[in-house]
This record gives C-alpha cells, sequence and structure tokens, in this order.
C-alpha cells in the first residue's frame, strides 16, 4: 500500500469506528472461554468457602488469594505447594472489581459467557476513553486514528474478554483514562466540573487495580510536556490526584494490603532494590512486547531454554535503543511526542511489579502507541530526510507487526484461556475419580505444573463432586526427578536442577527468602526435610517422611507422563526411580490421544 492511500484510509471519517469496531468483533471467541485459574478461585470463594474453608472470603476480597492467616489451611490440604512461604503474602484491595464479580455471581452464575461479555463491555469503555483522550491530545486526527488502531488491533488486546478475573485491569485503565482526558480539559477549557470528577475516578480506578497508578505517570509527564501554565501552577494542578493516591494507599497498607515474599512481585515500597533488579529485565521485554515483539508472557518461560531470555534482552535493548536514536529530531521538536513516551516509560514501573505479561501492558500502550504512530507518521510525510531507508524499515516493520499480524492473532489470542483450560481439564480428568479419592491423601510425586495440581480439588467442588482429604505436591516435573526409598515410610528426593526452577514454583517462594539445611516443613502426614542446596541457595535434595508405609491403600499415588497423571508405585527400600522431565511442547501441541500416560510403572528402571 502506497503512502498516499494509507494517508486517505487513515483520514476517513469512519476510520476511528472501523479500527474499534474490528478490535471488538475480533475479541468475540473470547466469550467462549469459560473459567480459569483465578477464575475458578473467585468462584470457589463466592461459593464454596465451607467447604474448602482455606478459600472463604468477604465476596470484596476476592483478590486476597494468600495470606499468613490462611497460609497453613491452604499448605495443608494442599492448594499450595509444601514450599510455599508460611509469610508470603499475595493480597489486592480491588472491591470494585470484586463487585462486579459479584454481580455476574448474582445475575449469571452458571453462564460464564454471559461474564465475558460483561468484560467486552468493558473492553468497548476502554476504547471509548481512550478515543476521546487521543482526539484531544494528538493534533493531526490521521495519526490519533493510526494510534487507536495500534492499541486496539493488537492481539495482547485478546485476554480483556477471555479471562474475567483480568477485568480489574480493563476497569481501571477505562476509569483512569477518563480521569486524565477530564484533567486535561480542566487544564485546557478551565472546565470545573472536569476538575471536581477527576480526582473521584481516579480514585475508583484505584479500587479497580493497583496499576491504576500509572495513570499518576501521565499526569506527572502532562505536567512537565503539556501544561503550559507557570511551573507552581503545574505542580498545584497534581495535588489532587496525590491526595488520592495517598487516601488509598495509606488505608491499603494499613489493612494488610500488599505483596511479599513472592519471587514473581516485587513491591517498589517493601522491596526496593528487588524492583529495581526486577524493572530492570522486565521493563524492556514489556515495551519490546508493546512495539510487537515477542509475547512478553514468554518471559516466564525461559527457564526452559535460558538464552532465549537473553536473547529476548539483547533485542528489546536494540530495538529500544534504535527507536530512540531514529526519533531524536521529534523528540526535540514535538512537545506531545515527550508527553506520551514519557508517560509509557513512567507506566512500566508498576508494570514490574508482578511477572511479566500482556494482560499489564494497556497502561503503557496508552502511551506507547501513540508514540509509535508519530514515529510511523513522519515516514508518511516523508520527514525523514536524514534516513529515509531506516525509517521506511521501521514504519513497515511496525505496520505488519502491529496491523498485519496483530489482527491476524487477536482471535486466537483471545481463546487462549481456553486451550489452557483444556490441558487443566485434561490432566484432572487422568486422575482417579472423586469417589476413589474421597477421605484419602493425593500424591503428585512430579506435578507438571502448579496449576494442573492446584485446580484439581476446585474443578471438582465446582461439580459437586468429593475431594481428596489433602493432596500433596513432592516435585515438579520440570527437570528429571530422582525417587529413591530410603525406609518404609521416607523418600529421597532429587530433581536434577533442583527445586523452585519454574516461575510458577516461585510465586509463593521468593529466592530471596531461601531455605537452609535442616530446614522442616510439616504438614499432616508428612514432613519434608531439606538435606542438601543447590549452589545458588534452592533446595537440591528433600528428604520426604510420612507417617505411615508409603503403600497405606489411604496414599493414592500418581505421577506425570506424556499429558496426563498415571499411577505410581514407590520403588522398593533401597531402589530409585527416575522420572524424565516433561515435554513442554508436547503437553502444548500433542494428540489428545495422549492425554494420559501409557507406560507402566514396571517400565521405569531402578537404579
Amino acid at each position: 500500500m502506497s503512502r498516499g492511500a494509507l494517508l486517505r484510509l487513515l483520514r476517513h471519517r469512519h476510520a476511528e469506528r472501523v479500527a474499534l469496531g474490528a478490535a471488538l468483533l475480533l475479541m468475540l471467541p473470547g466469550l467462549g472461554g469459560g473459567l480459569l485459574a483465578d477464575d475458578l478461585v473467585h468462584r470457589v470463594m463466592l461459593d464454596h468457602g465451607q467447604e474448602l474453608p482455606g478459600f472463604e472470603r468477604h465476596p470484596l476480597d476476592l483478590f486476597h488469594f494468600y495470606g499468613p492467616e490462611h497460609q497453613q489451611r491452604l499448605r495443608d490440604d494442599g492448594h499450595m505447594s509444601w514450599w510455599a512461604d508460611p509469610e508470603a503474602t499475595l493480597r489486592f484491595f480491588r472491591p470494585l472489581s470484586a463487585a462486579t464479580h459479584l454481580l455476574d455471581h448474582v445475575l449469571w452464575p452458571d453462564t460464564p459467557w454471559l461474564a465475558h461479555l460483561h468484560s467486552w463491555l468493558w473492553a468497548a469503555a476502554l476504547f471509548g476513553a481512550l478515543l476521546l483522550l487521543y482526539r484531544e491530545l494528538i493534533p493531526a486526527p490521521y495519526i490519533a486514528t493510526l494510534a487507536l488502531a495500534l492499541f486496539a488491533l493488537d492481539d495482547a488486546r485478546g485476554w480483556l474478554v477471555s479471562w474475567i478475573a483480568g477485568r480489574n485491569t480493563v476497569i481501571a485503565a477505562a476509569l483512569g483514562l477518563l480521569a486524565l482526558w477530564l484533567h486535561h480539559r480542566w487544564r485546557v477549557r478551565r472546565d470545573v466540573r472536569a476538575a471536581w470528577l477527576a480526582p473521584p475516578l481516579l480514585l475508583l480506578a484505584l479500587l479497580a487495580a493497583e496499576g491504576a497508578i500509572a495513570v499518576c505517570g501521565y499526569l506527572l509527564a502532562y505536567a512537565g510536556y503539556v501544561d503550559r501554565a507557570e511551573l507552581r501552577a503545574r505542580l498545584c494542578s497534581l495535588l489532587p490526584a496525590a491526595a488520592v493516591v495517598l487516601l488509598w494507599l495509606l488505608p491499603y497498607q494499613a489493612l494488610g494490603h500488599g505483596v511479599s515474599g513472592s519471587g514473581l512481585y516485587a513491591s517498589p515500597l517493601s522491596e526496593p532494590i528487588a524492583f529495581v533488579g526486577q524493572l530492570a529485565v522486565q521493563g524492556p521485554i514489556l515495551l519490546l512486547a508493546q512495539l510487537g515483539g515477542p509475547w512478553s508472557d514468554a518471559h516466564n518461560a525461559y527457564f526452559i531454554f535460558p538464552g532465549l531470555g537473553v536473547a529476548a534482552l539483547v533485542l528489546a535493548f536494540a530495538v529500544l535503543s534504535l527507536l530512540a536514536w531514529l526519533a531524536r529530531p521529534i523528540w526535540r521538536d514535538d512537545t506531545r511526542f515527550r508527553f506520551w513516551v514519557v508517560g509509557a516509560a513512567l507506566a512500566t514501573l508498576p508494570a514490574s511489579v508482578p511477572f511479566p505479561s500482556d494482560r499489564v501492558l494497556p497502561f503503557i500502550a496508552i502511551g506507547a502507541c501513540p508514540a509509535l504512530a508519530t514515529v510511523m507518521a513522519w515516514h508518511l510525510r516523508a520527514r525523514f530526510v536524514q534516513t529515509p531507508r531506516l525509517g521506511a524499515l521501521v514504519f513497515h516493520g511496525a505496520l505488519v507487526a502491529c496491523l498485519v499480524l496483530g489482527p491476524l492473532m487477536l482471535p486466537p489470542r483471545a481463546l487462549g484461556n481456553r486451550g489452557w483450560a483444556d490441558i487443566v481439564h485434561r490432566a484432572e480428568r487422568s486422575l482417579p475419580s472423586a469417589r476413589e479419592l474421597d477421605g484419602r491423601t493425593l500424591i503428585y510425586v512430579n506435578t507438571a505444573a502448579v496449576p494442573l495440581s492446584a485446580y484439581v480439588p476446585l474443578l471438582r467442588v465446582l461439580r459437586g463432586e468429593p475431594v481428596a482429604r489433602h493432596q500433596r505436591w513432592l516435585a515438579t516435573a520440570d527437570s528429571p526427578l530422582s525417587v529413591h526409598r530410603l525406609d518404609a515410610r521416607t523418600l529421597s528426593l532429587r530433581p536434577a536442577d533442583g527445586y523452585l526452577k519454574a516461575s510458577d514454583g516461585i510465586l509463593f517462594r521468593s529466592p530471596r527468602r531461601p531455605f537452609r539445611v535442616g530446614d522442616v516443613v510439616r504438614l499432616t502426614g508428612v514432613r519434608f526435610e531439606i538435606v542438601t542446596l543447590t549452589a545458588d541457595g534452592r533446595p537440591a535434595e528433600v528428604h520426604a517422611r510420612f507417617d505411615r508405609p508409603l503403600e497405606d491403600p489411604q496414599l493414592v499415588w500418581v505421577r506425570w507422563e506424556g499429558r496426563g497423571y498415571s499411577p505410581y508405585r514407590p520403588p522398593a527400600i533401597g531402589q530409585a526411580h527416575v522420572l524424565p522431565a516433561i515435554d513442554y511442547l508436547s503437553l502444548m501441541l500433542g494428540d489428545e490421544d495422549t492425554a494420559a500416560g501409557t507406560t507402566p510403572i514396571a517400565r521405569l528402571e531402578p537404579r
């Protein structure tokens, strides 16, 4: 497509509506996503807290996932691993978002697609708020249209509808954008009503999700690069937002909300050094993902191929450096461009608190999309006089990645939760029946991934089935596992790469709170003792001693094999089994016929 044709297309009076309408249509497959992950947790909290007491919560406290007051019950029943830190906290205060889930539960408790439709409507509200902001703050309408298309048609927006529990970010972004838009109207048009409405909307955004603090970064950038008043007046204009943040943050911390003791979250308030280290890695990865690079979620799987993580980080710095060099004249001449770039950069700070995920990108995208659109517009207007070939390279690369591949990938990514849900359900179906497990202890020798065991009792309770009295995860299958029988009741467990290798294993155990040799974890019916450590301080060998012989019929043993669980028989005293690592490619892409392992225990070679 020629420059002139693309400019005419962007300047068409219906271009904005077409872009937003196309994005909303492409996200519709997400309505069939069903329930997964935190969706299941929320449903159990609302309906089955008495059956699974570790999940008892107030309906407006649905994002209180883990804390000292619940950890013992959650670990003892087997909803958490034995290595979870008893002092860890994962507790978010999101009453506004929780209220929307309660509304779903009251109006359509057994119709998940209507809950997804509810999220779809919030996505439409987010796009509408973005349209208002871009029309006000981007002088050239065709650049505003291009920025809107870059935001809405990005395949990273697929989760907006597919994951019900992720709605909190959509609500926070929609309300935060409205607060930013009203702030602009106050400062430019002296609209008193806008001045009074912006702070309450910012507070509501913070009560929907903590990520809304990114709006304050855009307000700060606005005061620096857009607001034309005197310096004192610009600083005073930030006082209402500062008051709102204090009004939200002080009781937030006083009531014990926040994150601590996690290997996937780093709070800038309680762990500033760890946060800076996390930001240095995750910030570039998130920005690269927003600019059309590899999905940021992939970073969580780079432990399988560590070299890919280094390559992604090098690529991120290369792309960002190239764009920074290319955009030097734009930075010099365009204060609005500076506003968008600085706002997006500041938005990476709260986005880097959790593990990398495309679900945290919307606040970064608010500024990154207009910035990228401005760079692309320079090529369209042939303004890259000094570097026309480089400008063309960036333009066509962004065009293909963001406006060709992005829309093509949007529907399948909107279905992404359903694909993972199929894996979880397949794993659950490969286990002994609920009747066989009722009142007994289910032991996963090497669970494939934490969700493939943690969600089993939730799925069965939601179906009205009995669950195991306890379940135990001895290790994960991310590396080969040596299982050596020491005596009638004790197993020695040695993962080839040590414990806490995969990202899901460190969600509730930070490497900054390591185990020591001799540490003991006691749960009902079993004690785990740390015998040796790896060079970097992770458990290398663990002894699991049960309070009854391992052949006791009250213990039901399974191992991961192929794409599901198979029955397992512990080795004889003095002998060992080596269980292979999981084949992640087979897990994700294999045939349904291989849902459960078929290798009998007799084929395991003793060592």
